[in-house]
């Protein structure tokens, strides 16, 4: 799985949508042809983190981000349930000095997209 996130650094980051590996390549090219700033982030399985990992929801819709820095890129872990879900993961797993952020995709009904 993959998240498409839209926007900048300076003025935030979003995740416009996730989709299928295959899928993401299709639709950032079609958002930068649109002229949004696009790109993907793979999203990885928490329980390559934390073994005994509760509370997983394969349908959820909060995500953890470490950044690494901007040279060494982010990683993307998730679905979670809730946001509260989320934050103990990011805590739980996180080395010491690195810095978390939880992400939360919305969808919409088709008559907002």
């Amino acid at each position: 799985m993959k998240a498409i996130m839209t926007g900048l650094l300076e003025a935030g980051l979003i995740i416009h949508d996730v989709v299928p590996d295959n899928d993401a390549e299709s639709l950032v090219v079609r958002l930068l042809a649109d002229g949004k700033p696009a790109d993907t982030l793979t999203i990885y399985d928490p329980a390559t983190q934390q073994k005994a990992l509760k509370d997983f929801d394969p349908d959820g819709k909060h995500f953890v981000v470490y950044g690494k820095g901007l040279a060494n890129g982010f990683q993307m872990y998730g679905p979670f349930d809730d946001d509260f879900e989320a934050e103990e993961f990011a805590e739980e797993n996180r080395e010491s000095d690195s810095e978390w952020e939880v992400f939360s995709f919305r969808t919409y009904a088709k008559s907002h997209a």
